[in-house]
């Protein structure tokens, strides 16, 4: 029977990893909106109104990729979970074949 193995160290490092990227997109998500609402407060004319869309538009993204951050997090903590499962099982059913063994 084949070995599992996982890093789950990598795991850990991976799902901190995400923890940040999801910071930084919170930290542009606002920066964007701060800008948003500073063009608003300038734009008294249509003028501005073709940029205020596009920066609705660039925030709309970045809160996608936020989530896509999140449910990849969370895939790889439910993926460590599984795995920490398996291991115990296979421990378990490894100790239990040695008992018999004698």
């Amino acid at each position: 029977m084949a070995e599992l193995y996982v890093d789950t160290e990598g795991l850990f490092e991976a799902v901190g990893e995400f923890d940040q990227e999801i910071k930084m997109c919170d930290q542009c998500i606002q920066a964007l909106e701060e800008c948003e609402r500073a063009i608003q407060r300038l734009a008294d004319s249509e003028q501005y109104q073709e940029d205020i869309h596009k920066l609705q538009r660039k925030i709309e993204v970045l809160r996608k990729c936020r989530e896509n951050f999140r449910q990849a997090q969370t895939t790889l903590n439910d993926i460590r979970r599984c795995y920490e499962q398996v291991e115990h099982c296979l421990l378990y059913t490894s100790d239990a074949a040695d008992d018999l063994i004698g």
